[in-house]
């Protein structure tokens, strides 16, 4: 008999563990979602001045790679958005990862075809959610007279899809099931 109370407190203290961990992701969300979109409110000049201070870090390597300033400065804040992005995918498919754990032993989660299942999956999950917010982010620079750009909400998408595969691998690789 205490064996079976053992097992049951082992598993009440994962499903803490993993709610704690639910809200944990969610907060870091919140504020990468904040920051992202606290970018995009700033207005031309403190936002040039920003990438402009990066460009400046690298300068070493813009002149052995013989780029000029404008080219630097579009490389820089690409690669910001990329990384922005690629950030909150990480995060975005690790909260849907431990949400769908908790589903798997439904027979509702296990009937589904394949095609509603890929939709249902943590990766799809991370690119809609990064998509809409990239599509607010865009509209967001309208109001700040930065311009919005459809080519940067691909980027952002790209990026976050890039961010959920990546912590995709990492829990295939490194945590157990």
């Amino acid at each position: 008999m205490q064996g079976a109370k053992d097992v049951k407190d082992r598993r009440f203290d994962k499903m803490i563990s993993r709610k704690k961990c639910q809200y944990i992701l969610m907060a870091t969300i919140v504020l990468t979602i904040c920051f992202i979109w606290g970018n995009s409110m700033m207005p031309r000049r403190i936002s040039s001045s920003e990438s402009g201070r990066i460009v400046a870090v690298l300068h070493v390597l813009w002149d052995r790679l013989s780029v000029n300033y404008d080219t630097a400065d579009h490389i820089v804040r690409k690669c910001a958005h990329f990384i922005e992005y690629a950030n909150l995918g990480m995060q975005l498919d690790w909260l849907f990862a431990i949400r769908n754990s908790q589903q798997k032993t439904s027979k509702k989660y296990l009937n589904r075809d394949r095609i509603t299942g890929f939709l249902s999956s943590p990766i799809a999950r991370a690119a809609n959610t990064t998509l809409l917010v990239a599509l607010v982010d865009e509209t967001i620079q309208i109001f700040s007279a930065r311009g919005p750009q459809i080519q940067d909400v691909w980027l952002d998408l790209f990026g976050g899809m890039c961010g959920a595969a990546i912590a995709a691998l990492i829990v295939k690789l490194f945590i157990p099931s």
